[in-house]
């Protein structure tokens, strides 16, 4: 690990830094980058301008599984995340987390690579802007078991996404979240695996799809949700697959 934070380690900014680690084919947080354990809280910590290259994550924070301990103000935004092996960006148990403005390139042979996860991101978290070229992996954005509320809900916007490879891939997952705005997103899909998709929902509710592009350039479909229940309103979203099956299922 190039930085280790822990014990309320609050208010800390990192700006201009290059993280160099190694390249690794182990999923341990020892070989991150960046890396806050879970059971403390360290808040208002921002990571702006600095290359993060190789390592298993580039950028892994855990807060406190204890909803009144999510950390807080957390902020990753123009950043260039080169060749992690796990996942790029990992936050988890956050409130109104920023992860914007990213670039990140992949080239992970790991079958199980994310670029980010959101996992437990409660309230108006944000991730905008982002650009992905991954030619492997499971996916680009994951945001899973986060809650917001209809005055302040999660947003995944303007993001440019581009995941290739083999494997059953989705550019945006959705699980069990409630509340998601998802605007404003390109998503090209070139994975010859047929249950591939440019966006994938399940076991969720009220979330928003609008003026997004999802383009399946083989014979994958452009959108999965697995219950009608999980969208409240979609419109003047552009899809087109190569493939025969546009939106499954289709009811």
């Amino acid at each position: 690990r190039l930085v280790h934070l822990v014990g309320n380690a609050d208010h800390n900014t990192f700006e201009n830094n290059r993280f160099l680690g190694v390249v690794t084919t182990n999923t341990s947080s020892d070989r991150a980058l960046v890396f806050s354990p879970g059971g403390t809280t360290d808040n208002h910590n921002v990571f702006r301008n600095n290359y993060l290259k190789d390592g298993s994550d580039g950028i892994w924070l855990n807060g406190n599984t204890v909803t009144s301990g999510y950390e807080i103000g957390t902020v990753v935004e123009n950043n260039r995340f080169e060749n992690q092996y796990r996942r790029t960006i990992n936050l988890a148990w956050q409130n109104a987390s920023v992860i914007a403005g990213n670039r990140i390139v992949s080239n992970t042979s790991y079958s199980s690579y994310y670029a980010i996860v959101a996992f437990y991101c409660d309230g108006p978290h944000r991730i905008g802007g982002n650009i992905f070229n991954l030619n492997n992996g499971l996916g680009a954005i994951v945001v899973e078991n986060c809650t917001a509320t209809p005055a302040a809900r999660g947003l995944v916007a303007n993001n440019f996404i581009q995941v290739g490879g083999t494997l059953q891939v989705s550019g945006i997952f959705l699980f069990n979240s409630l509340y998601q705005n998802i605007y404003f997103n390109r998503v090209l899909v070139n994975s010859p695996n047929m249950n591939s998709q440019s966006f994938s929902l399940s076991n969720g509710s009220n979330i928003r799809l609008f003026n997004n592009i999802g383009f399946n350039a083989t014979n994958g479909r452009v959108l999965f949700s697995n219950s009608a229940s999980n969208i409240e309103a979609s419109n003047h979203n552009n899809l087109y697959t190569q493939g025969s099956v546009l939106v499954e299922p289709i009811s």
